[in-house]
């Protein structure tokens, strides 16, 4: 609209839309020298031609008015402010390696757009699923119509914790073996619990009836978990040396028997006396030992021996104890 009064001409902005929270300049023609803008509220500057508006409420009627010597003129338009887009995304969070978020936005926008995509399982909807491989900085763009506003988080990774059950193990049945794991500080749990001296710590003896894989699953502080496996191999036995023997030539255990039956290709057998000194040695023990030490009996008393021997599977298997002479 154009307005001439002696010569006082004013041109006004059109009638407006604008997104809530913006703001625009008013960009009015005129020649006047003075000039007021009613209402007051969101005007930068009431007195000047060209103040920036900036309205809060869903529609404003603004009238400026212009002066020129004592001619005034008069215009309006009406600016419309769009609803306010809310937008709450969630707060930073820690999430472990491999681990997801599920997001929680609160928005009343009708479209969105997630960016970065790496690690967003849908970068079109409010509340994705988050699966970022490292530390990511997540931001979102909730639009509605022309309008839009932003907001971001952090999803922090961390590692998970370092687990290691030791190597697999072979025990000959009815022997016990301690389990060497080694596991970043937390919590522990072995399972399955059978034939384990106790489940919430490192190094559990552990004394299977049967071969049994054992799973080690370690929780740290954070919430963040990871686990490993040691088989313990439980072979038929094939040693059980007598603890005791009374080789008085009454043929009544006179002989030292540690080996039977037929599972074992080779047995390699030492004994020693209380000061650690040998006084017998095979690599082929064919239980045929009678206390006796380069032809002489050996004094009674109690001896202790070490035992290895191979299983034909290939298995190798030791075992230590005491044995007592009595004569």
């Amino acid at each position: 609209t154009v307005a001439l009064t002696d010569n006082l001409t004013l041109i006004a902005h059109i009638d407006t839309a604008i997104c809530y929270g913006a703001s625009f300049d008013a960009n009015t023609i005129s020649n006047a020298t003075g000039y007021s803008w009613l209402p007051a509220a969101g005007v930068s500057n009431p007195a000047i031609a060209n103040p920036v508006l900036s309205p809060t409420v869903p529609s404003t009627l603004y009238t400026v008015t212009a002066t020129l010597g004592s001619c005034t003129s008069t215009q309006s338009f009406t600016v419309t402010v769009a609803a306010e887009i809310t937008l709450t995304v969630p707060a930073p969070q820690t999430i472990c390696s491999q681990g997801s978020f599920a997001a929680n936005t609160v928005s009343n926008a009708t479209t969105f757009q997630w960016t970065p995509a790496t690690g967003v399982s849908n970068t079109s909807v409010a509340s994705p699923v988050f699966n970022p491989a490292s530390t990511t900085t997540y931001s979102v763009i909730a639009s509605t119509g022309v309008c839009s506003v932003n907001g971001s988080f952090e999803i922090a990774v961390a590692p998970q914790p370092n687990v290691n059950a030791g190597s697999n193990v072979t025990i000959a049945a009815g022997q016990s073996i301690q389990l060497q794991a080694s596991a970043d500080p937390g919590t522990y749990l072995w399972t399955p619990s059978a034939g384990l001296s106790a489940v919430n710590i490192l190094n559990p003896v552990a004394s299977p009836s049967v071969t049994t894989t054992y799973t080690l699953t370690i929780t740290n502080t954070l919430n963040c978990t990871n686990s490993d496996e040691v088989e313990v191999q439980v072979v038929p036995e094939c040693a059980k040396p007598m603890n005791a023997i009374t080789p008085n030539g009454d043929g009544i255990n006179d002989k030292w028997l540690v080996t039977f039956g037929n599972c074992l290709s080779v047995a390699k057998v030492k004994v020693f006396n209380r000061y650690g000194s040998p006084v017998f040695e095979s690599d082929n023990y064919q239980n045929n030992w009678e206390g006796t030490y380069k032809g002489k009996s050996i004094p009674d008393g109690t001896y202790y021996y070490v035992i290895e021997y191979r299983q034909n599977n290939g298995n190798t298997i030791m075992l230590k104890g005491d044995l007592t002479i009595l004569r």
